[in-house]
Formats: C-alpha cells, sequence, structure tokens
C-alpha cells in the first residue's frame, strides 16, 4: 500500500511539472525557450539567422567558430550555407579576405543560450542546429586550411590542402584527405580518420581516435585518455605516446616507431621494420609480423609477466636480424609472433 502511493505522488508531481512547462510555453507564446546563466527566456526568431550566399574564390582558408558544426564540402564553386545565432555586432559571421586568405569567425555572445526546449508540434525550419557548410572549387588547389571550433563537430571529407589545423575543443573531428602537414587536437571527443599526409600530429586528451587506410611519413600521436587504433596503412616513422587506453595497429606496415603507454594494451600486426621501441607500464604487448624471426634482433626487459615467441617461453633476447626490437615491460605479458 506504501509503495503504491509513493507511485502515484511521483506520478502526480511528474505531471505538474510537465504543465508547468506547458504553460510557461503557451504564456509566452513561443515554440522555444532557452537556459542562460541568469535562468530561462523566449528565443526570438530574430536571434538566428540563416542563409545561403556565394564566396569569393581563395587558396587559404581560417575559419573560427565558437559554437556550430563545420562542414567543409569540396565541389565546382564556392559558396556559404549556415543557420546560427546572431553576434553582438548583429551579424551572423564575419567575413574578410586579404589576398587569396579568406577569413570566417562567429562568436556567439559567450553561448547566450545554454539549453532550449521545443514546444511546438513542428520543427522550425530556422531554428535548425547551429552549422555552416563551406564549399570550394576542388580544382583549385588549397594552400592552408586552419579550422578552430570551441563546441561542434568537424567534418572535413575529401579535403585535400598543403597545410592543414583542426582544433576542436569540444566534439568530433572526421577528416578524409591529402596533405604534406596535417595537425590535430581534440580537447574532448573521438577523431576518425584517413590521412595521406608527409607528416601528422594528433593530440587527443579525452576521446578515441581511429585512423584507417592511411599513410603517414612522419606521425606523431599524443593519446591521454582513449584508444588508438590504426587500421591497413603504414607509418614509417615516428611515435605514439599513451597514458590510458589501448594502442592497437591492425594490417598495419609500421617502421622506425616508438609506442609507449601507461595503462593499456599494445596490439600490433603487420610488417615490423626498423628500429621499432615498446614501452608499456600496465598492461599486455601482442605483436605478429609478416617478417620471419631471421629479420630481427630483440631484447625484452620484463618486471612482472611472461615471454613467449611464437608461442613458447624464449629468452630475453636474441637474433642478428637487421631490425630491432626493443621491449621494456613492467606489468604484463608479452607475446611476439613471427612468419
Amino acid at each position: 500500500m506504501i509503495k503504491k502511493k509513493t507511485f502515484l505522488w511521483a506520478c502526480l508531481i511528474t505531471a505538474l511539472v510537465g504543465l508547468c512547462f506547458a504553460g510557461l510555453g503557451l504564456a509566452l507564446g513561443i515554440q522555444n525557450i532557452g537556459r542562460t546563466t541568469k535562468g530561462w527566456v523566449r528565443v526570438p526568431t530574430s536571434d538566428y539567422m540563416a542563409a545561403q550566399q556565394e564566396l569569393p574564390a581563395f587558396d587559404s582558408l581560417y575559419l573560427d567558430m565558437d559554437l556550430s558544426r563545420v562542414e567543409l564540402i569540396p565541389s565546382d564553386h564556392y559558396a556559404l550555407d549556415y543557420n546560427l545565432p546572431l553576434q553582438p555586432n548583429g551579424q551572423a559571421v564575419d567575413i574578410r579576405q586579404d589576398g587569396g586568405a579568406l577569413r570566417i569567425s562567429h562568436q556567439n555572445d559567450s553561448f547566450k543560450y545554454l539549453d532550449t526546449i521545443n514546444f511546438g508540434w513542428l520543427p522550425r525550419s530556422n531554428h535548425r542546429s547551429d552549422y555552416i557548410q563551406i564549399t570550394y572549387d576542388a580544382s583549385k588547389p588549397l594552400k592552408l586550411v586552419d579550422v578552430k571550433v570551441s563546441v561542434g563537430d568537424v567534418h572535413l571529407n575529401g579535403v585535400d590542402a598543403e597545410a592543414l589545423s583542426v582544433y576542436a575543443a569540444l566534439g568530433k573531428v572526421e577528416y578524409s584527405g591529402t596533405a604534406a602537414n596535417a595537425s590535430f587536437k581534440l580537447d574532448c571527443g573521438d577523431f576518425v580518420g584517413t590521412v595521406q599526409a608527409d607528416t601528422a600530429k594528433l593530440q587527443v586528451s579525452l576521446g578515441a581516435a581511429k585512423l584507417t587506410g592511411s599513410h603517414i611519413g612522419q606521425f606523431t600521436a599524443t593519446m591521454d585518455c582513449g584508444d588508438f587504433s590504426f587500421k591497413q596503412g603504414s607509418l614509417l616513422g615516428g611515435s605514439i605516446t599513451q597514458s590510458l587506453g589501448n594502442i592497437r595497429l591492425e594490417d598495419a606496415d609500421i617502421a622506425n616507431m616508438t609506442l609507449e603507454s601507461d595503462c593499456g594494451d599494445i596490439s600490433i600486426a603487420g610488417a615490423v621494420t626498423g628500429n621499432t621501441t615498446i614501452r608499456l607500464d600496465l598492461g599486455d604487448i601482442n605483436l605478429t609480423t609478416r617478417l620471419p624471426l631471421s629479420s630481427y634482433s630483440y631484447k625484452v626487459d620484463m618486471d612482472l609477466g611472461n615471454l613467449q615467441i611464437d608461442g613458447q617461453r624464449a629468452s630475453a633476447s636474441g637474433g642478428q636480424g637487421p631490425n630491432r626490437l626493443d621491449i621494456d615491460s613492467s606489468t604484463g605479458d608479452v607475446r611476439l609472433y613471427f612468419n
């Protein structure tokens, strides 16, 4: 009986809260209200602007956005499409061209609306999620693409440039394309990419990274918390440093790489050549290479764990081949498999 009364009271309170919000929406006579640092207020239609316009030709792009989904679209013309809240200056975006460089920026008035509630039966066309789409002529090579986004996902698919730099404070980054130099920095969000680059740098503070079909000359990755995955590609030098998470290289050709992790498993499968260094504090190391044991010389330092080579216990050093494996494991097993 007591449980039944408790349930009824919970339903009644929930219904009253719902009626209060509905009444608030009707009283305001609008479809949306927004929460600011000072409380709930109405979201007038005039606070947003949706537009499509042509853009002048450019060979370098600087994009600086506060709160928006960003997308670059390779095509045969230059255009801009957006739906954004107005800035304090009354404009949705600021556009400035300096020679061949185009600069587009947007400030969202210190993130005026932290949350919004829609009371309408149908979504309003002028209140879609914040976004900006930039279309450009892909037949004209880009020298530089520099994208900075505070909150929002970044989609750069098929974007080729001599130099590419992406910073996302909160949001996912997707990239596919070719660049001589590429740099990606994410504070909180996942990275998914197919990267063709002479040199590439990836830094993720909180989130996972997944690269597929990528071919990179010199590669540097720093992962604080999240898994790192690399599949069907090549890394010809550099390092992958992980604090907390797994490192997994699958069907990968790697040469002269250093892999380091504080906590998490390290798994490598593919062709491993040159000088390879693996250091792990806590976790297992599994390495499977297409080359025979005679192609390697190896040294394994272990504090706590077992060493196996092709499924059999083995000595901690051996081989006289030209490719070098230097492995240091504090706690965990080490398994090496050769063709």
